[in-house]
């Protein structure tokens, strides 16, 4: 018997009381889902995905920061062997920090996006990601004179900066995305002269920061997403979507949510996430990822 969760067998439901549902992969957004308030993973939510790695279930952090960032927030915790970061574009093997998954831009691709941004909004500075770990992450031709919210990006990790003469002209074709910082209203107002200029090239949208100042736009290689990456990742396994259970709060986990087996939304989440998601669980203060796991999980 189903419940309506998109046709799937309940697990524990509140509504149908079913047996718990078998779920071999389960990936999960790092701030405001993992991460409590106060930045951090709960005792409870650490000591419950441990206890599901440790059974065999693959953990699979799927994340906007940038791997060094990312890994820094979960403070070597094992319970993960992969982790998705910059929004899908790159997939790294936690051990070894090896890219496995990546959908860089084109060289041509990349120069229209760059060139894209700085005609539209020519006095906000341009930061680019790039995946060069360990030696360095970021690139900007801005580094003096810099709005705050730039600045603040740039001096909470310069060891992972690479100051460039012109962004046109990187050290690297290893590139990510692109991105601006400031605060939301500022850059909804340009977002959608952004998508427009880079249509065909790139992917846009907005995310909210909760490590640096104000909100960031983000402009992605075309079609890279955390749900394509862990499509990729999920059928390395031999995991069929619908025994994926994924876990967000923002617009950028709405597509992994949908697509995902069972979808969960984070009490604290967009209403676009909720209204893509099976369930709602608690938020981020109240170990909404632990009670999603021990729910339908265990």
């Amino acid at each position: 018997m189903a419940c309506g969760h998109r046709g799937l067998i309940c697990a524990v439901c509140m509504v149908c009381g079913f047996h718990a549902m078998k779920f071999d992969l389960i990936a999960i957004d790092l701030d405001s889902t993992l991460l409590s308030s106060q930045g951090h993973v709960t005792p409870r939510s650490r000591e419950v995905l441990e206890r599901a790695h440790r059974a065999g279930v693959e953990i699979v952090i799927c994340t906007g920061r940038r791997f060094s960032s990312a890994m820094h927030a979960l403070d070597g915790m094992s319970f993960a062997d992969h982790i998705v970061v910059n929004n899908g574009v790159v997939v790294k093997e936690v051990a070894t920090t090896r890219t496995i998954y990546s959908d860089y831009f084109s060289p041509e691709a990349y120069a229209a996006c760059v060139g894209a941004l700085k005609r539209v909004q020519p006095e906000l500075p341009v930061l680019v990601m790039v995946d060069e770990y360990p030696e360095y992450e970021f690139c900007t031709d801005v580094v003096e004179n810099a709005n705050e919210y730039h600045m603040q990006y740039v001096i909470l990790d310069p060891d992972m900066l690479r100051a460039v003469a012109k962004l046109e002209e990187l050290p690297t074709r290893r590139i990510i995305q692109c991105c601006i910082l400031h605060e939301f209203e500022r850059l909804q107002a340009i977002e959608a002269s952004v998508a427009q200029a880079t249509a065909g090239h790139a992917t846009v949208f907005i995310i909210r920061n909760l490590r640096y100042l104000g909100s960031s736009l983000e402009v992605l290689p075309r079609g890279a997403s955390k749900w394509r990456a862990l499509q990729f990742l999920a059928g390395s396994y031999s995991i069929p979507p619908q025994r994926i259970m994924a876990i967000g709060d923002d617009l950028n986990d709405v597509e992994m949510v949908r697509g995902a087996g069972f979808g969960v939304a984070m009490g604290n989440a967009v209403e676009p996430v909720r209204e893509a998601a099976d369930w709602v669980t608690a938020d981020r203060d109240h170990d909404g990822v632990a009670e999603a796991i021990e729910q339908y999980v265990f």
